[in-house]
């Protein structure tokens, strides 16, 4: 297994001085799965006032922050890495955090107290690969699964559920062990006690992952955020909340939480996501396509009948809600429709209408257009005139009755001018 130079010097230092020292958790099951970390983290017998003695004697500046929890990080140019104590965690009376923490010169009990088994894995260049709960069988078979008993670890902290399915999300085929599963299950209630900051940062991490197709996933996830938002209590949200999903590959968070809450009016949605802690702009967004993308589905009859100009329609629902929300509008509109094949060839075939624009032009708006409302000031309009005018122009744009050039807007302008004087 490769490691950084900066990695072997601090596993070395500690050797040198008389104790073990590993790397631990993430790194090792990254690397193990052929990923590059992004960090490493780094596990020892010595206790934390005996890592400050040893890097401060080495010339090194050290970071004391986590310290309570026996973790201090070395700095190494412009690298940070956290070397923490092996430890044994206390209960967890508030099912968030341990009431306390026991250091111990023993790798094994460190290993046990981790969540799974993929993440209990330690390696260093002497001893290779310490791996005492198969955590490199699990990930050769694909499965995520407890260090020892699964109710044990949920129930020490009811976050690891979701952090499991942010594991299944995140690497795309891997599956949660049977009893891992029905644990997640029987503790679900344990996640109404966690932090609402720290159970949104899970689900964001979970839905900005590309795998949408996992359908126990989803069904786990539901279960679970159903604890914490009762609204999604549904007898087919199941299936219906799997196959919205399905549709929103982009990556983004926003839009796959639009398909998960798909079916909220505009007021619970946006209690919910105010619970959830969610940041305002992604509130907008979302509400922005369920709107947008329940009117597709309300109107679909009248924009199927031939009577409407979809090039048009694409482009005036651009230019309401810019690009990305009207794409993903209308995959909301085809998730809706799931069951009625017309209707979801036809809303393909929208999507691909409002896809070309993308390409073609981009987002049609009133700051976009060749001039602004210091032209219109320069030939006689004023205050709320102004607005009038550049919101007329928008119009005609977007409904190919000018094109987004400057002489052909001024010349509208004026003509429009002249004959309003004229009346």
């Amino acid at each position: 297994m490769y490691l950084p130079s900066d990695v072997e010097y601090i596993l070395e230092v500690l050797y040198l001085n008389g104790y073990q020292a590993y790397c631990v958790g993430g790194c090792v099951r990254d690397s193990l799965m052929g990923i590059k970390p992004h960090d490493y983290d780094i596990c020892t017998s010595a206790t934390p006032d005996q890592i400050l003695g040893i890097f401060n004697e080495c010339g090194l500046r050290c970071l004391t922050v986590g310290l309570k929890h026996g973790t201090v990080t070395v700095i190494l140019g412009s690298e940070q890495y956290e070397i923490t104590t092996f430890r044994i965690d206390g209960d967890y009376s508030d099912g968030r955090h341990p009431d306390e923490v026991i250091f111990t010169d023993k790798l094994y009990e460190d290993l046990a107290r981790r969540d799974f088994t993929m993440n209990a894995i330690a390696y260093n260049f002497r001893d290779g690969i310490v791996d005492p709960f198969h955590g490199q069988d699990d990930i050769k078979r694909r499965i995520i699964r407890c260090v020892g008993d699964a109710n044990e670890r949920f129930q020490e902290d009811a976050l690891r559920m979701l952090r499991c399915l942010r594991f299944a999300s995140r690497f795309n085929d891997l599956y949660i062990d049977g009893d891992t599963r029905q644990a997640l299950i029987t503790n679900a209630h344990l996640l109404k006690n966690a932090s609402v900051e720290r159970i949104q940062s899970e689900l964001v991490q979970i839905l900005e992952c590309d795998n949408h197709s996992n359908q126990i996933l989803y069904e786990n996830l539901i279960y679970l955020l159903s604890v914490v938002v009762p609204e999604l209590e549904m007898d087919d949200k199941y299936d219906i909340a799997r196959h919205l999903i399905g549709q929103h590959s982009t990556g983004r968070n926003v839009y796959t939480m639009a398909a998960l809450l798909f079916d909220f009016c505009e007021e619970t949605l946006d209690d919910v996501l105010r619970r959830l802690r969610f940041p305002n702009d992604d509130i907008y967004h979302i509400k922005h396509i369920s709107a947008n993308g329940y009117d597709i589905v309300e109107n679909l009859d009248i924009l199927m009948s031939g009577n409407v100009d979809l090039d048009i329609f694409a482009r005036d629902i651009i230019s309401r809600i810019g690009y990305g929300d009207a794409f993903e509008s209308v995959n909301y509109a085809i998730s809706y429709q799931s069951v009625d094949m017309d209707k979801v060839s036809f809303l393909f075939g929208l999507k691909e209408i409002v896809g070309a624009h993308y390409v073609d032009e981009g987002r049609i708006t009133i700051s976009s257009l060749e001039i602004n409302g210091n032209d219109l000031l320069a030939l006689g309009y004023q205050d709320r005139k102004i607005g009038e005018m550049l919101n007329i122009l928008l119009d005609k744009v977007i409904h190919y009755e000018l094109g987004n050039k400057r002489d052909q807007l001024m010349w509208f302008v004026k003509n429009y001018k002249a004959k309003q004087t004229k009346s």
